[in-house]
């Protein structure tokens, strides 16, 4: 929902001379931003917890899970996440720039 609201930015970056692969390209970077920093505040805020836990049952450390099971959370909520940005900038840059500028957030 956040993307789609900056429809007014991105008709301001095509009408000041952006061509639309820009603009794509400039939220392909903010995504790959977005999904780091999450990815590694979601790792740290779950570490105390996935680690009490395994101390708890196993008495070690290190929790006993496939070892393919945590990048492939991280691959889902990365996946899931650039979607969500690309699907709604594609959607926020259908109309014409200079109809977009215009409308009223």
């Amino acid at each position: 929902m956040a993307t789609a609201a900056r429809l007014r930015e991105f008709a301001l970056l095509q009408l000041v001379g952006a061509t639309r692969g820009q603009v794509f390209a400039m939220m392909r970077g903010e995504t790959r931003i977005i999904v780091v920093a999450a990815v590694l505040i979601g790792t740290l805020a779950v570490a105390p917890s996935v680690v009490g836990t395994s101390i708890a049952l196993t008495r070690m450390p290190m929790p006993s899970v496939p070892p393919l099971v945590y990048p492939g959370i991280v691959a889902v909520a990365a996946l899931l996440g650039s979607a969500a940005i690309m699907i709604s900038a594609r959607l926020a840059m259908r109309s014409r720039p200079i109809v977009a500028i215009g409308a009223r957030e």
